[in-house]
């Protein structure tokens, strides 16, 4: 099992996390007013309140959501491996990891924008108007989830 986590845990707790989520419209009263949030279960990001083009990420709840998200893809291959034995040749185990690792370097360098803003928590009191569960939701990949887009849903 020690093998499976690396092989296929960790690479499908990172695809997960980077395009599954969930999209939260909020109204942030101090702040710029409605605005999209992404997360899940927890809101880990925002956008950057001080400037454009920037972002507001919460580590606290984004290692929580990495948590929950490596605990459900735990369970799925642990019970997969139970049901039928999971083997794997090298050319799909490296297959798997280029498809992980090309998107995580995107993410990265987003998440290395000097403008971005990193805290513990999101101190704001924002105040939950809609909410829905989208592929590629954390909105960087494409911009497609718009306030007007989320009010329509």
């Amino acid at each position: 099992m020690k093998r499976l986590i690396l092989i296929l845990v960790i690479p499908l707790t990172l695809l997960s996390f980077m395009f599954v989520s969930k999209w939260w419209l909020v109204n942030v009263p101090d702040g710029p007013g409605e605005v999209i949030m992404y997360g899940f279960p927890f809101i880990y990001l925002a956008p950057g309140f001080h400037t454009s083009l920037s972002n507001q990420i919460f580590l606290l709840p984004l290692l929580g959501n990495l948590l929950v998200y490596f605990a459900i893809s735990f369970v799925i291959i642990y019970i997969i491996n139970r049901i039928k034995r999971i083997v794997m040749s090298k050319l799909i185990i490296t297959g798997i990891w280029v498809i992980t690792v090309l998107p995580l370097i995107f993410t990265i360098l987003i998440a290395l924008n000097p403008d971005n803003v990193y805290s513990l928590k999101c101190n704001c009191q924002a105040q939950v108007i809609k909410s829905g569960f989208d592929l590629d939701a954390q909105g960087y990949w494409t911009p497609h989830m718009t306030v007007e887009k989320a009010k329509q849903k």
